[in-house]
Parts: structure tokens; C-alpha cells; sequence
């Protein structure tokens, strides 16, 4: 028989969703599109929600409809063509290219200011990194307590206290915008928003959000569809109030770091500059469960999709993953 969710379940299934998607690229592009788009922030933010935040959710109720995979989705272009979009999906946002980016990018933001950008501090940071990831995404069938229980709330809570932080004490004004912006603030936004990677993202996490409802005893397909969309829509909440803080954070750093070339640079100049020494440590520990939490994410989707057409059980293939 098909259990239901309880509400408190629903919502942890929702902020599992939203954090699977908060990773590196969700916290380093909005303060780098802020500062550059200067007076024309608003317009490109709109430009930026409707492919970082719009098209994610519209994937994940896609999926959620045909039941959780993109192999399914993919079926009318024909079985070996869905499966070639497929593979080189999970593979773009997984081992390839989004997934050891979640390891760089935390460290880049924590650990590079205490021991410096060197080769040997990034090996023994990505060796512990990656075991814990391993470590976790060994256990598919307890991300909604690991993920929707513990790790997505922390999530949550530190970044609506950076988010509250940019909208109350913002460190100046914006500075004027670069070319691009100037001449075509809401494409240039556009494109930044799909840099997220999140559209192919959602490809990717539409089955974990289903197995991790799957995990609770629902079976039913209606049911099924109807807590994954849910999900997708309190995900969609989430991140469209944490790119709107994001936005304001970075319009009012360019006096902070009016020459960054990247959001981590800006945000680790604002929280120097509105918290002092113990920002750095909190924006350490934000970045750290939020590319950790997306890394596992991007993990258990990997191994679950590959194992049905590899050789390999799900957990053999969780260690070639983390391992590579």
C-alpha cells in the first residue's frame, strides 16, 4: 500500500530539492552579475531568474510527469539518441565538469584566503572533500533525513542571514555597469542564469527527488508527481529569494572589489568587510555544505543512472565517481 507524506516531510523534500541546487555557480554568479550590471541589476536579475530559477522547475515538473528520469523524458527523439542526451548530461553535470567544480569553488572561497591557492592545499582539501561525499552518497535512501532534515536547514539559515545582512547594511552604491550590461542587460542576465547549470541539473536531480519520496513508502505515480512538483516549487521560492539578496549584495560591493572577476572574490569582500574575521569563516562553512550537499546530489544521480547500464552496482559506482 502507498504511504502519503506528512507536511513536515513535503517541506523537507522541498528544501532537499533547493539545496541540491545551491551550489557553486548559484552563489558566485548573482553578486558578480549585481556588480557588473550596476543600475541595470533589476533588469538583468529578471533575465537571470527566468533561466536560473524558471526553466529548473519547469524540468523538475517535466520530469516529475513522465517519472523521474531524463532517459524517459528524452523517449520521442528515439531510444539511443535519448540515451546519448542523457549520458552527456549526467556526465556535464557530473564528473566531468559541475561536480569537481563544487570542490574548487569551496575551496577557492574557504580554505585558498588561510593556506594559499597551491596545488598541494587543494589535493588534501579534494581528498577529504570527496570521501565525505562518498561517505554520504553511499546511503541514497536517507538524503531526505541527511539532506532534507540537517544539512538543507543550515543551508537555509545561513544564507537568509547573509541574504537579510545585503538588505540591511548594503556597502555602497552601485558602481556603473560594464558594456554588456549596458547595451543588453536582460540577455546577458539570461545567459548567466542558464551558467548556473541548473537547467541540466534538474535533469539530473528529477529521479533523486523521486527515489528520496520513493523512500518513504509512496508508490503511487499521482502521489509521486504531486510531491515532486511541490518540491520543484518550494525549491523555486527558495532560490528566487536567495538570487534577489544575492543581487543586492553584489550592486553595493563594487567599492568593496570594484576590479573582481568572480562572485567568491565579492562575497568574500563583503563578509570581511560586514562581519569581520568571523564572516570568512561563515561564508567558509555556507559554501562548504552548499557545494558539499550538491556534490552528493550530483553523486547518487550519477551512480543510479550509470549502474542501470554498467556493469556495476550503485556502490561501486559511487566510489568510481567520487575517486575521479
Amino acid at each position: 500500500m502507498s504511504q502519503r507524506l506528512t507536511s513536515k516531510d513535503i517541506l523537507a523534500l522541498g528544501f532537499m530539492t533547493f539545496a541540491l541546487f545551491v551550489g557553486a555557480g548559484n552563489i558566485i554568479f548573482p553578486p558578480m552579475v549585481g556588480l557588473q550590471s550596476g543600475e541595470h541589476v533589476w533588469t538583468a536579475a529578471l533575465g537571470f531568474l527566468i533561466t536560473a530559477v524558471g526553466l529548473p522547475v519547469m524540468t523538475v515538473i517535466a520530469l516529475a510527469r513522465v517519472g523521474g528520469g531524463v532517459d524517459a523524458l528524452s523517449t520521442p527523439i528515439g531510444r539511443s539518441a535519448g540515451l546519448l542526451l542523457a549520458t552527456v548530461c549526467y556526465l556535464a553535470v557530473g564528473p566531468l565538469f559541475a561536480t569537481p567544480r563544487t570542490a574548487t569553488v569551496s575551496f577557492e572561497v574557504g580554505i585558498a584566503p588561510l593556506t594559499g591557492d597551491g596545488p598541494l592545499p587543494l589535493f588534501i582539501y579534494s581528498l577529504v572533500y570527496f570521501a565525505l561525499v562518498i561517505g554520504i552518497s553511499l546511503y541514497p535512501g536517507r538524503l531526505l533525513d541527511t539532506v532534507g532534515h540537517i544539512l538543507a536547514p543550515l543551508k537555509i539559515v545561513a544564507l537568509a542571514v547573509l541574504g537579510i545582512a545585503a538588505l540591511m547594511w548594503p556597502a555602497g552604491a552601485p558602481i556603473p555597469a560594464v558594456e554588456a550590461y549596458q547595451s543588453v542587460p536582460f540577455s546577458s542576465g539570461f545567459v548567466n542564469g542558464y551558467l548556473t547549470m541548473d537547467t541540466l541539473g534538474a535533469m539530473v536531480f528529477g529521479i533523486v527527488i523521486v527515489n528520496a519520496a520513493r523512500s518513504r513508502g509512496v508508490k503511487d505515480a499521482g502521489l509521486l508527481t504531486r510531491y515532486t512538483i511541490l518540491a520543484g516549487l518550494i525549491a523555486g521560492i527558495g532560490l528566487t529569494l536567495v538570487y534577489l539578496s544575492l543581487f543586492k549584495l553584489g550592486s553595493g560591493s563594487g567599492v568593496l572589489a570594484p576590479e573582481a572577476t568572480n562572485g567568491a572574490v565579492i562575497l568574500h569582500a563583503y563578509v570581511q568587510n560586514t562581519f569581520g574575521g568571523l564572516g570568512s569563516f561563515f561564508l567558509a562553512a555556507l559554501i562548504f555544505i552548499a557545494c558539499m550537499v550538491t556534490a552528493v546530489g550530483l553523486t547518487c544521480a550519477c551512480a543510479e543512472f550509470f549502474e542501470q547500464y554498467l556493469p556495476f552496482s550503485y556502490k561501486t559506482l559511487v566510489f568510481i565517481l567520487g575517486l575521479f
